[in-house]
């Protein structure tokens, strides 16, 4: 459970993500001070830490709050809302963990204090760089924050790529042993391609005491290259000699047991599709597809003046571009409707100033069958603003027909 509140702030062309404290963490007691820094803090605050978000304390009445900079970031979460976790990313994800660790194990900090959901977990541009947050006040074993990682990772998978599958699958089937623990990872070497023994790192250069056992990790890392050669699970590799039972006992087991969730992931393949739109919370939203519908059904077009600049299918709202670049007007086909330079959003903008994930455009239908609209900025370098007024990053403001949105410096009117 979180025990602190997440805010975005936007500074002089920075992007922040804040995490203060619930005020109930800190004794009201005058006696005692509520909050003191310890050398960890003082390491993550004076040092550019790889794998780790760069980060400053603000206090206000002795409480603080830790400011990360994400600029140009994206969170994991916003990623695989556009796009299914493919091997290579599922490699990069990995590999980041173990940069994070290591970097816990030189400055000595605590790997319970880092934070590994998805909102918190934030990729380069590229996706090829991971930093985590490590936040001093966090209240979760680092090997259960691991469970729910590799569980969430799991339900993102993209389907048809076995490898990514097969990976995915093995660590989690692991983290959920109950004996789990990062030493029983090590079993996971046995299943990647043969590793440069050269490179590899043993117990004895690992500090335990800081960080117990980072052999999988280790081996993750330094075989990221080698993984794409990993060989199909129907039948077993020829690096799987039969030199130990146990070896080819667990790797008979995790097969059929890839086998057996291969085919159920098939028969719910529509969740998984590459660019599928993310479905609305039944608690809180309605089909807004149905919505569509219901407005199709209802509506009535009568004979008039046609407005050059309206969209050619009235069904669907749109944003008219409004500049003078050659850009054209997007017809919002769904909701919610991501708007970047990545080819996994919805509409791609091919400009140098839109960020890969730049925005998202969402649709709340209330309980009197009204929608209700928001424009949400996605960290995105150079900003979205709404009537001339920057938006916080991750921060959903209404929209109403009319107004202006900027991407960058692309200027559109929603109608």
């Amino acid at each position: 459970m979180n025990n602190y509140n997440t805010i975005y702030k936007k500074n002089i062309g920075r992007n922040y993500i804040c995490l203060e404290p619930f005020l109930t963490l800190f004794n009201d007691s005058e006696d005692e001070i509520p909050y003191r820094e310890d050398f960890r803090i003082k390491m993550v605050k004076e040092n550019h830490i790889d794998g780790i978000l760069s980060t400053h304390i603000q206090y206000v009445n002795d409480i603080p709050t830790f400011c990360y900079d994400i600029t140009s970031l994206q969170s994991l979460d916003v990623i695989l809302e556009n796009t299914c976790l493919d091997y290579s990313l599922l490699c990069n994800i990995l590999s980041g963990l173990y940069t994070s660790l290591m970097s816990c194990q030189k400055y000595m900090l605590d790997t319970d204090k880092l934070i590994l959901n998805s909102q918190n977990i934030f990729l380069s541009p590229d996706l090829s760089k991971v930093w985590l947050t490590y936040y001093p006040l966090y209240e979760q074993s680092f090997l259960s924050s691991l469970r729910t990682l590799f569980d969430y990772l799991l339900k993102n998978v993209k389907h048809l790529d076995e490898k990514c599958v097969f990976l995915a699958y093995s660590i989690h089937k692991e983290c959920q042993r109950e004996d789990f623990s990062i030493e029983s990872l090590c079993s996971f070497q046995s299943l990647l391609p043969e590793r440069n023994k050269e490179t590899s790192m043993t117990h004895s250069d690992i500090n335990t005491q800081n960080i117990s056992s980072l052999d999988l990790h280790t081996s993750l890392s330094q075989n990221t290259a080698n993984l794409s050669s990993v060989p199909s699970v129907a039948e077993p590799p020829s690096v799987y000699n039969q030199s130990t039972l146990k070896e080819h006992t667990l790797f008979s087991s995790i097969k059929e047991k890839f086998i057996s969730f291969k085919k159920r992931l098939s028969e719910d393949a529509n969740q998984y599709m590459d660019n599928s739109p993310s479905s609305l919370s039944p608690t809180h939203h309605k089909d807004i597809y149905s919505y569509m519908e219901n407005k199709k059904k209802h509506m009535q077009i009568s004979p008039g003046t046609v407005i050059l600049s309206s969209p050619a299918n009235p069904d669907f709202h749109s944003l008219i571009y409004a500049g003078t670049d050659m850009e054209s007007s997007i017809q919002l086909t769904h909701f919610p409707f991501t708007i970047g330079k990545n080819d996994s959003c919805d509409y791609s903008l091919s400009n140098p100033l839109i960020s890969r994930i730049h925005a998202r455009i969402s649709c709340l239908v209330t309980d009197e069958d009204t929608p209700e609209f928001y424009v949400e900025d996605l960290n995105s370098t150079n900003g979205t603003s709404l009537n001339g007024s920057a938006l916080i990053p991750y921060e959903k403001y209404t929209i109403t027909f009319g107004d202006h949105i900027t991407f960058g410096h692309l200027t559109y009117i929603f109608r």
